[in-house]
């Protein structure tokens, strides 16, 4: 993989060259589950915090106190152990974890899955105020309406292969499902 006209060869690699990557399964490799709301939100970057081998606990805590409030998440405080709340609030910690590091690619996979409206639609507000800033998001989603609303442009993939490339632009479901389950294809 080539970004910026460089290859990526390891995560750290993609991590220092601002990518960031939400994983679908939040549960099982986005969250630490039995750690706090702290610990997961610094987890990337805890290199940052880190000054001759030992945490800045106070930096540490400025940093999570303003992740906290801009994703909105809802926490007694930062040192709730994040398995204790709701799934729309530990999907905010995925994603506020990866922009302690300011990217500049966020690839989302599943970025809604399994949480409630409220929290799905401040994740889309979200979405949009990072493209807002310049920055670039690859949204992998199985929802239709997801991609209708919040995409510029759609590759659709039926088994592996790449069966659409479409912009948003009158694209409807019906449409959609039918690269989707290979049915039309552009190539």
């Amino acid at each position: 993989v080539f970004y910026k006209g460089k290859e990526i060869k390891s995560i750290s690699d993609s991590i220092s060259d601002g990518i960031a990557y939400i994983t679908e399964d939040r549960k099982l490799t986005g969250l630490n589950l039995i750690a706090s709301v702290k610990d997961n939100i610094t987890s990337v970057y805890l290199d940052e915090f880190v000054k001759y081998g030992v945490i800045s606990n106070s930096s540490e805590k400025k940093v999570v106190d303003d992740v906290v409030s801009k994703f909105r998440i809802k926490c007694p405080n930062i040192n709730t152990i994040a398995n204790t709340l709701s799934g729309g609030n530990q999907q905010k910690i995925v994603l506020a974890k990866w922009f302690v590091g300011d990217p500049d690619l966020i690839i989302m996979d599943e970025p809604t899955r399994g949480i409630d409206i409220g929290s799905k639609s401040e994740i889309y507000r979200f979405m949009s105020g990072i493209v807002e800033l310049g920055k670039s998001i690859i949204m992998i989603s199985s929802e239709t309406p997801e991609l209708l609303g919040m995409s510029n442009r759609i590759i659709v993939m039926h088994e592996g292969i790449i069966t659409g490339k479409l912009k948003n632009i009158d694209v409807d479901q019906d449409e959609l499902m039918a690269y989707a389950i290979g049915e039309k294809s552009d190539n």
